[in-house]
């Protein structure tokens, strides 16, 4: 369709209004098809980064089986009563032969915690210092996915230093109020 506007020094001017719309579809839609293409490409990228964190568990462990350690050597371990749980895992208080230990139990998918733990027990300095928690030993029980992995220490009736400390900060904090 053609609109006419009379200029009075030049005669008629023609405008076609067609190419007048088909700019205006255009500046409106090519932002929004841009925007739509940005967020469905941010959803894609987040959808595959977000998978591979969530990957299947294993059927069996990949790393070869741990050696017991030496003191123990698989030595029975009966499992009384669980005295805390955490984000890596629990720990009981346990039997051994005579003696009574605490056992932290870490499920599979938490194996380098537990190994980071028993590299730091493992240390020179570690076994010198009568006022760290003693180590006895970690071991592997179970197979495939029922393995656990398992961190044998001396066994504090009192709990824990931290559970100590806190309620100590609040007598110390309620005493001075």
């Amino acid at each position: 369709m053609l609109c006419s506007v009379v200029d009075v020094q030049q005669g008629p001017v023609y405008y076609d209004t067609r190419s007048h719309i088909l700019t205006t579809l255009a500046y409106a839609l090519i932002p929004i098809c841009a925007i739509t293409i940005l967020i469905l490409v941010s959803m894609w990228m987040w959808k595959r980064h977000k998978n591979a964190y969530h990957q299947a568990l294993p059927t069996c462990d990949p790393s070869p089986a741990t050696p017991p350690s030496p003191l123990l050597g698989y030595s029975p371990l009966q499992l009384l009563e669980v005295k805390a749980r955490g984000r890596y895992g629990c720990v009981w208080r346990a039997q051994m032969k005579s003696r009574i230990v605490a056992v932290k139990i870490f499920p599979l998918q938490d194996k380098q915690s537990w190994a980071t733990e028993r590299d730091i027990y493992l240390l020179p300095q570690m076994g010198t210092c009568n006022n760290i928690l003693q180590y006895l030993g970690a071991e592997k029980r179970g197979d495939n996915l029922n393995t656990e992995l398992w961190l044998i220490t001396e066994f504090h009736e009192r709990g824990s230093l931290y559970d100590y400390l806190k309620v100590l900060s609040y007598v110390v904090t309620a005493a001075n109020i």
